[in-house]
């Protein structure tokens, strides 16, 4: 459906957040090499690229559909939890 929310990967995969976010908050770990979309009111990860950055990153925004807006606004940084460690490894059961 082009009224979805779809990452932009190979193959496209479409998202299903639980509410269709209104704002969108993007966190940006150049280090760590993640690009983190979240719903900006309810914190609910909505998708995480993954990749090795070595250049400069500019952003690209696309919307599909008519009638669709954007509004850039520059928000406080907001740092997201770390990720859980791995669980350990049990052997020999």
């Amino acid at each position: 459906s082009s009224s979805g929310i779809w990452a932009n990967t190979r193959p496209e995969a479409e998202l299903f957040p639980a509410q269709r976010p209104r704002r969108v908050g993007i966190a940006l770990d150049y280090e760590g090499g993640t690009v983190t979309f979240t719903n900006a009111e309810s914190q609910e990860l909505i998708y995480t690229f993954k990749a090795t950055f070595t250049r400069r990153l500019l952003p690209f925004l696309w919307l599909r559909g008519p009638g669709t807006r954007l509004l850039l606004r520059p928000g406080a940084p907001t740092l997201l939890p770390a990720p859980p460690p791995p669980m350990p490894q049990v052997s020999g059961l």
